[in-house]
């Protein structure tokens, strides 16, 4: 058993029985906690801080979570997001896998968000670069719609 698996052993068995299954990874001077793909903890010096951002964020503060870059002693910038949750939370296991999920939730909401965004990009696009993207950018053209209706003010301008 790897050293991040020994470490890492109690939290993931106690969300493991809440969410299924979910691995560690090394981050910085912490442990990532990952349920797939998704980031949505911190594990640091005995410690479980989850992921949160707006309205969960604001009801974990209201339920007393302490922000990571707070407690803890070696804080990472990677922790701006993150929060300790009280004892209330982690004790009703029902509210505890609740706000585990709106957390996975929100970290895929953001991804397919930033998924969306690229698709729109310039640079994204079959020969066209950061160049390109940085040359339309100057004329006000910042997105691949953009593009088009630029193109059509242009072909209209010269006819």
């Amino acid at each position: 058993m790897s050293i991040t698996n020994t470490l890492t052993f109690e939290i993931r068995k106690e969300l493991s029985e809440l969410i299924g299954d979910v691995s560690a990874k090394g981050v910085f001077n912490s442990y990532g906690i990952f349920q797939e793909k998704s980031m949505f903890g911190l594990f640091q010096d005995n410690y479980f801080y989850l992921r949160a951002v707006g309205k969960l964020a604001q009801y974990l503060e209201s339920q007393g979570a302490i922000p990571y870059m707070e407690h803890s002693e070696k804080p990472v910038s990677c922790g701006i997001n993150f929060y300790l949750l009280p004892d209330k939370i982690r004790e009703n296991k029902d509210l505890y896998k609740s706000v585990v999920l709106w957390s996975i939730e929100q970290i895929e909401e953001d991804r397919n968000q930033k998924e969306m965004a690229k698709v729109d990009l310039i640079r994204g696009r079959v020969n066209l670069s950061v160049r390109h993207e940085r040359l339309l950018n100057k004329i006000g053209i910042r997105s691949f719609d953009d593009f088009f209706k630029g193109r059509s003010r242009i072909l209209l301008y010269c006819t």
